[in-house]
């Protein structure tokens, strides 16, 4: 018994050390060990529960460094041109403004909210997803949040002003303001 466990230590230590002498080994060098081990070593002989990880790490990017000769082509360029990045608090402050605008936007009735998506020139799905949330119940809040962070997320892309216009002179009622915001923006 206990020489049969010592022949399968042996044998799972080869298959280790060949595996390692493989990945570490140059190019040249795995090629020629793979010819004269072939009989010997499988990969497919080692199980793994790790063979299906992807190892691309998500944080880690190469950054793009102009040139030297791009840099003094572009000193005419101001700093106020070039696009900022948004950080990761802004892009969050900017999630939950639009996903507020959604819930306010769900207390309006049909024509205020087709008046509304007139004007800022919003999709037939940001409707159909507000008529959505609508008609769910209030027992049903995990879906309702889930909805309004998908309008939310439909709503981002809109100007921040216009609608903040938008959804205070509905919420007043104020005709005058709305038709002054219609013109203005040309329709």
């Amino acid at each position: 018994m206990a020489h049969q466990v010592a022949r399968l230590v042996r044998a799972q230590h080869h298959q280790s050390i060949a595996l390692l002498h493989h990945l570490f080994s140059p190019i040249i060098a795995i090629k020629a060990v793979a010819r004269d081990q072939h009989q010997r070593f499988s990969f497919s002989s080692i199980s793994s529960s790790r063979r299906r990880i992807d190892f691309r790490s998500q944080s880690l990017k190469l950054r793009q460094n102009p040139s030297h000769s791009d840099t003094n082509e572009d000193e005419s360029e101001s700093e106020s041109e070039l696009p900022t990045k948004k950080s990761r608090n802004q892009k969050k402050r900017e999630a939950k403004r639009s996903v507020k605008w959604g819930m306010d936007l769900a207390t309006f009735t049909a024509p205020q909210l087709k008046q509304i998506l007139k004007v800022v020139s919003l999709d037939r799905d940001v409707f159909e997803a507000l008529m959505l949330v609508k008609r769910m119940g209030t027992d049903v809040r995990e879906g309702r949040r889930r909805q309004f962070n998908y309008i939310g997320r439909l709503l981002r892309e809109v100007e921040p002003d216009l609608m903040d216009a938008m959804i205070q002179a509905m919420k007043d009622g104020d005709l005058n303001k709305l038709q002054t915001i219609s013109n203005r923006i040309g329709l």
